[in-house]
């Protein structure tokens, strides 16, 4: 997932970039008036909006349940995938017998190497001739779900999610602001931005989805190897306002140095950005009280992240206009960095999973059955791999298991 994010990112500003104002960037394909000449910047979101169907579309056709109390229902978009699935290979050239030989000596398929995880669990498949399957686990008490430790992550995924959107919304309208005449004069109050066109605007975040890939998977390992998810998650979130404050003051760099001033301060952003979401995420999953609410709680974070996302562009935005009519183009950006403070003082009510959170006690309150059904599902999809995944999965559920049994 980070690295498909990584590539997004490189990908989607260069080619938003691209096909922003097309008439002007392509005068020899799109001629003047029309549609894509009253509306410059609708090609990159027509764009944008037929990739985010075809990904609807792969989720709802192909994509299976995972959660343990709902994936054995019937799902009829992925039944409509398999048939699509099936038409397609009906109309593709088919293999000939022998080659299918070769592939399965008998001539058939066997069904475990070839479904999926959910389907292997549906299988004849036995252990000692024991039925794998159990029946799906009672549902785990929604009230239980939040406790005060994934409640305050949820917050800080909110608030953090809040102020890197004003971000993103924010550099490319500054980076187009026209150069003010005159050189600030004043630390507070100035106006001006860089001029920049919507190409090398996107180039610009290009270069940000390149950093953005190489701190994802050369730094972010070691660090919270070292330090560990939750001390590297409050060390950025007191950190990250620096990365907001300094931007406005990019105006008092010499032109010479202007786009070493840029690129450092993306380099900033996209550190603590690359190594606060996965940190959050991580302290999340840990402190889920049982495996069967991780999909409640992971939606319940989206969904704050999605409604702060939501109104932060327009909120940033507002304020930006307003301080270029008052003449303080820092305004937005400082009470940016206002709502960076008040994320690193929240982060202060987390608490450190080692020291204050047992890992046995997040398996507290989860019945015999859905630790079974973990155990089989694991033992199952093992089987489709080899001998010894399946046993070191039999010896995880196992101590488990023992350790629930003791608790009941």
């Amino acid at each position: 997932m980070p690295f498909v994010w990584c590539i997004g990112s490189i990908i989607g500003p260069a080619v938003g970039g691209a096909l922003a104002d097309p008439i002007r960037q392509y005068p020899e394909i799109f001629k003047p008036g029309g549609f894509l000449e009253e509306y410059p910047y609708a090609l990159p979101n027509l764009f944008v909006s037929a990739v985010l169907v075809i990904g609807v579309c792969v989720g709802i056709l192909f994509l299976e349940e995972t959660h343990a109390e709902l994936k054995h229902q019937k799902d009829y978009g992925r039944e409509l995938g398999k048939k699509l699935v099936a038409l397609a290979s009906h109309l593709s050239p088919r293999p000939s017998e022998d080659r299918r030989g070769l592939l399965e000596p008998d001539g058939l398929v066997t069904s475990i190497a070839y479904c999926t995880f959910s389907e292997a669990s549906s299988t004849t498949a036995t252990v000692e001739d024991e039925p794998l399957l159990t029946p799906p686990p009672k549902p785990f008490p929604i009230k239980k779900a939040f406790t005060p430790q994934v409640i305050h992550l949820i917050i800080s995924y909110g608030i953090l999610a809040l102020h890197t959107i004003a971000f993103e919304g924010l550099l490319p309208v500054f980076l187009s602001t026209p150069k003010a005449d005159e050189a600030p004069s004043s630390w507070f109050k100035f106006v001006g931005g860089y001029g920049l066109s919507t190409r090398e605007i996107g180039f610009i975040l290009t270069v940000q989805g390149i950093l953005a890939m190489f701190i994802q998977f050369i730094l972010f390992p070691p660090l919270v190897g070292k330090f560990g998810a939750f001390k590297v998650y409050i060390v950025i979130m007191l950190l990250y306002p620096i990365s907001y404050i300094i931007v406005p003051y990019l105006d008092f760099i010499p032109d010479d140095y202007k786009s070493t001033g840029i690129y450092a301060t993306l380099v900033i952003r996209i550190l603590f950005g690359c190594l606060a979401y996965p940190c959050n995420m991580i302290l999340l999953t840990n402190s889920a009280p049982s495996l069967l609410v991780l999909g409640t709680i992971n939606g319940v974070a989206a969904s704050v992240a999605s409604l702060a996302r939501s109104f932060g562009p327009t909120v940033s935005g507002m304020l930006y206009s307003y301080g270029l009519d008052i003449g303080y183009v820092g305004l937005a950006w400082w009470i940016n960095a206002g709502i960076c403070v008040i994320g690193g003082l929240q982060a202060f009510w987390i608490l450190d999973p080692s020291k204050e959170m047992n890992t046995l006690e997040g398996m507290d309150g989860m019945d015999e059955e859905a630790v079974d059904q973990i155990a089989v599902d694991a033992i199952v999809k093992a089987t489709t791999a080899d001998v010894t995944s399946a046993e070191g999965c039999v010896n995880e559920f196992d101590i488990i298991h023992r350790v629930v049994s003791n608790q009941a």
